[in-house]
C-alpha cells in the first residue's frame, strides 16, 4: 500500500511569489486607473466625468503610494 502524502503547504517562498505578484497587479491597475482619469479629466464633456476622472487620480494614486511603500517595505516578507 502507498503512502498519500498530505495537502501540499506553501513554503515562505511561495508565499512571498504570491504577495508580490498581487502587488505588481495592483500596481498595473492603479496606474490604468490614473491615466483613464486624466483622459476623463481632460476630455470629459460634462463636469461630472471631469469630476469623477479627478477623483479616480486622486483616489488611485494615494492607493498606489501604499502599494508601492508595501512592496519597498519587503512585500510583507519575515
Amino acid at each position: 500500500m502507498l503512502a498519500t502524502a498530505g495537502p501540499a503547504r506553501a513554503t515562505p517562498a511561495d508565499d512571498f511569489a504570491q504577495d508580490a505578484a498581487f502587488l505588481q497587479a495592483a500596481h498595473q491597475a492603479n496606474l490604468a486607473e490614473i491615466i483613464g482619469g486624466r483622459i476623463a479629466e481632460r476630455r470629459g464633456v460634462s463636469a461630472q466625468v471631469r469630476e469623477l476622472g479627478a477623483r479616480f487620480v486622486r483616489d488611485h494614486t494615494a492607493m498606489d503610494a501604499e502599494v508601492v511603500a508595501t512592496a519597498a517595505s519587503g512585500c510583507g516578507s519575515s
